[in-house]
């Protein structure tokens, strides 16, 4: 793996563009290792879109591919009974978590500009289709307050209340 090499000069500043097709595409574990570096920063495609589609079908199993993406299990009671709108923000609270355990601090994923709404105080910034429905959202994770103050001035809040990155 690349991050052994990465390793051996911490001292620089690493960033990934983690973007997977679904949540197939990534395991947790991956994010794992790259969090070994001292100075890395992850912008996260975090495919709302596939987990609402599959959800279903991995309720009903153990180890799955939702398990692996988040790295843990425990997403299974927190959207136990909630409808398919409103199990966006216990899975990106889980997976934040998971995140400040592998050393990205909560001042790394905060927004600090989001006051209200779904996705108040999550550092995301959705991408939806031609029917309003979220695909996804973009996850940024940052070991340092600095890297969160660029991203709240890059993303911009648009009439309609949408973050976008234009």
């Amino acid at each position: 793996m690349l991050v052994p090499k990465l390793l051996r000069k911490s001292y620089r500043y690493h960033f990934a563009f983690v973007d997977p097709f679904g949540p197939d595409g990534l395991k947790f574990n991956t994010l794992r290792e790259l969090a070994k570096l001292d100075r890395m920063d992850m912008l996260i495609h975090f495919p709302i879109g596939a987990i609402k589609r599959n959800l279903k079908t991995w309720e009903k199993s153990g180890g799955t591919i939702l398990d692996e993406f988040l790295g843990t299990d425990s997403w299974r009671p927190k959207i136990k009974g909630l409808n398919s709108d409103k199990i966006f923000k216990p899975l990106v609270d889980i997976f934040t978590y998971q995140l400040q355990s592998i050393g990205y601090p909560e001042e790394g994923l905060k927004l600090a500009s989001s006051k209200a709404g779904l996705y108040a105080g999550i550092s995301t910034v959705p991408s939806r289709n031609t029917k309003n429905v979220n695909l996804y959202v973009l996850i940024l994770a940052s070991k340092h307050q600095l890297g969160q103050k660029i991203w709240n001035s890059v993303i911009t809040i648009s009439p309609k209340g949408e973050k976008s990155l234009f």
